[in-house]
């Protein structure tokens, strides 16, 4: 299935009601990021990804993107130091992890967990 907006919304939604019945998605109001989406910009979230269809941005540029909480954004998945800890409210990393070398799998997971604000989401 092609991670459309509506896929990763309802992707999200999905897993945390069948986790924790009653609790609702993150909200378009936090920093949403989408990590490893290739072709695919949802709406309102900051796709990440080192696809060369993505365009090479200015440290001003993205912090544009960053701020305004859309866009698309060429960089290194598992290094996301440009973005302040504890700004975003999801964290989406679908199908992502198996594509970094082992060694560098549980670097990336607690650089991504360090991403989330309280109650923010890592959907993996």
């Amino acid at each position: 299935m092609t991670a459309t907006p509506e896929f990763v919304d309802a992707s999200l939604r999905d897993a945390m009601a069948a986790v924790w019945p009653g609790y609702s998605a993150p909200g378009p109001s936090g920093l949403r990021l989408c990590l490893g989406a290739g072709a695919v910009s949802p709406r309102d979230w900051v796709c990440v990804d080192g696809s060369a269809s993505y365009p090479e941005l200015t440290p001003r540029q993205v912090a544009d993107v960053l701020l305004v909480r859309g866009g698309c954004v060429r960089a290194d998945v598992s290094d996301l130091s440009w973005i302040a800890p504890a700004s975003a409210s999801a964290v989406y990393a679908h199908h992502v992890l198996e594509h970094l070398p082992v060694r560098a799998q549980a670097d990336a997971l607690r650089r991504w967990a360090r991403l989330l604000s309280p109650g923010g989401w890592l959907y993996l």
